[in-house]
């Protein structure tokens, strides 16, 4: 314990001299961000310089203001998610004022203007619906899910990652990780982005919506990038999946909800009647999904906060089969009526009840360990598999425990610096959750407890009205156990190990005796530091790059079988 909270204190100094030392140094994360670019020209179609632009948050206030060059040039770069007012000013023109202008994530816009030459006191008023949202600066093939397709499509289990599969050249994946392919390449090759920041599980890459997962009432939208990625988005050859979190604004707004599903309206398991010898009460069916979200200002246009909470409980029995002995092979006197293709042979009585039994041709008695193993096994129900062995039809119990949790704080400190923090929280715990229990009780089920944390800073600083530079940090820490119930169980019949654990047992014909799968695995706790990654340079109308790539794991081994 000594060690491992060493190394956890060698890990937070050894961040801070790096966080010092990266937040004089100009780098920015993935462009989650959007950006407005366009030229200003007179009625003439001359290029105007010194024109000043200015995006306007209508649901923060904040402003991002930029200055034409001598070509008319403009970029407004940095600009989170939302719906802006564009204004162009310059002495001997009138005022012209763009309405409505909306920006998503990862979006460059382009927004040429032909001033009218008046006073300063007119203004012109375009409807941004107008502009058309095509991008004109790369050639970059992607996707948007907006927070509507977000809030209005349906989706059986609320992951917002499951609209993936709205973009061009994207699949759902045959394997069991359930995660997607995308033009051809493997479902291990995505990208996933979290307010810009590193977002993939690297132990176990495929699963779909990548380590910290997020419902519709804490996602704002995300861009599905399929082709022609830009520079920054050098990691994979799969798809990039950018997503941001909810944020605050001006107005206060929240939501609460719960969705139920019961036995009372839905049918009985083929498996589990209601008369007959199997006959019993239904197997419990209880869905809950419930949460609640809200966000405002703590104070106007300076501060604000986006809480969501959501929690999933899951009741339900399978029913399980597993093949077990008859009741006549565990007393070790049974009769053979067919060979081992299932031909029919002249009947033969075994008895290996004893070491000098008759028909006991290897001269050795039942092993006593053996007998205990097999007095665990009831008889079977179902139909028989051969002379010795039959079906077990069980109920199988599952109890899911999901609880997710995201804050985020938006903070203006001045008019050239906005401060961004998130931090997300997921918990899945089920003491049954793959139903590969083989006998009644949960009895080798693998149970499993799984907690992801993930923090996001993000600093966006205008050192001038031509340059712009964003930082990230990010952290995500996981926790993963899986453990096997019954474990006392096997343990009691000796033969233990260096830890104390008794072996598993591969009994043929019959299902084996054990923690079949987990063996000696161990699951990962890890902590993953990333550190500030491609950089971006604004200055008038060119950009600048440079992509340093940042990223520390540390793994935390723990016995999984225990």
């Amino acid at each position: 314990m000594q060690n491992y909270w060493s190394r956890h204190v060698q890990i937070l100094r050894i961040s801070s001299v790096f966080l010092l030392l990266v937040l004089s140094w100009p780098s920015s994360s993935r462009a989650q961000n959007a950006t407005i670019s366009g030229t200003v020209f007179d009625p003439s179609h001359s290029p105007v310089s010194s024109v000043s632009v200015t995006a306007r948050s209508t649901e923060t206030n904040s402003l991002h203001t930029a200055i034409t060059n001598e070509d008319g040039l403009y970029r407004l770069v940095e600009l989170p998610a939302g719906i802006y007012v564009l204004t162009f000013e310059k002495s001997g023109f009138k005022v012209a004022k763009f309405a409505g202008v909306t920006l998503t994530v990862g979006q460059i816009l382009t927004v040429d203007e032909s001033l009218e030459i008046g006073t300063v006191s007119a203004t012109v008023e375009v409807q941004a619906s107008i502009v058309p949202p095509i991008e004109l600066e790369n050639a970059q093939i992607s996707n948007l899910v907006d927070a509507r397709r977000v809030s209005e499509l349906p989706l059986l289990v609320r992951d917002p990652y499951s609209l993936v599969l709205l973009s061009p050249g994207v699949i759902q994946s045959n394997t069991s990780l359930g995660g997607f392919s995308s033009n051809g390449a493997s479902e291990r090759s995505n990208n996933f982005l979290l307010d810009g920041v590193d977002n993939n599980d690297t132990e176990v890459p495929g699963i779909a919506g990548g380590l910290n997962s997020l419902n519709p009432d804490s996602t704002q939208e995300f861009r599905v990038i399929t082709n022609n990625f830009l520079p920054e988005y050098g990691r994979s050859n799969g798809a990039v999946i950018e997503a941001i979190t909810k944020s605050g604004t001006n107005q206060i707004h929240g939501t609460a909800y719960e969705f139920g599903r019961y036995n009372a309206m839905g049918a009985r398991d083929f498996f589990n009647p209601a008369e007959g010898p199997n006959g019993g009460p239904q197997n419990p069916y209880i869905r809950n999904d419930f949460g609640a979200s809200a966000g405002g200002p703590i104070k106007k246009d300076k501060t604000f906060w986006f809480g969501n909470y959501e929690g999933q409980r899951y009741v339900t029995s399978l029913t399980n089969a597993s093949t077990v002995p008859t009741a006549a092979f565990k007393t070790g006197k049974f009769t053979i009526t067919q060979d081992a293709q299932g031909n029919p042979i002249t009947p033969v009585n075994v008895d290996v009840s004893q070491a000098n039994s008759a028909n006991n041709a290897l001269g050795i008695g039942l092993d006593p360990n053996i007998q205990k193993i097999l007095a665990l096994y009831p008889n079977p129900n179902g139909p028989a598999v051969n002379d010795i062995s039959g079906i077990l039809f069980f109920p199988s119990a599952s109890r899911q425990r999901v609880d997710d949790f995201t804050i985020k704080i938006d903070h203006n400190i001045n008019s050239k610096n906005l401060l961004s923090v998130r931090y997300s929280f997921n918990r899945f715990t089920d003491p049954n959750a793959f139903h590969d229990d083989f006998l009644p009780g949960g009895l080798g089920a693998v149970a499993t407890y799984q907690r992801t944390q993930g923090a996001a800073i993000g600093l966006t600083t205008t050192l001038k009205s031509n340059l712009v530079n964003e930082f990230h940090f990010g952290a995500n820490r996981t926790n993963l156990q899986f453990t096997c119930t019954g474990t006392s169980v096997f343990d009691s019949f000796g033969n233990l190990d260096s830890i104390g654990r008794g072996p598993d047992y591969s009994l043929p014909g019959i299902s084996g005796f054990g923690c079949l799968n987990l063996g000696d695995s161990k699951s990962p706790r890890y902590l993953r530091v990333r550190l500030p990654e491609p950089g971006r340079f604004q200055r008038a109308s060119a950009v600048y790059r440079h992509l340093p790539d940042h990223r520390w794991h540390q793994l935390y081994p723990r016995q999984a079988c225990v």
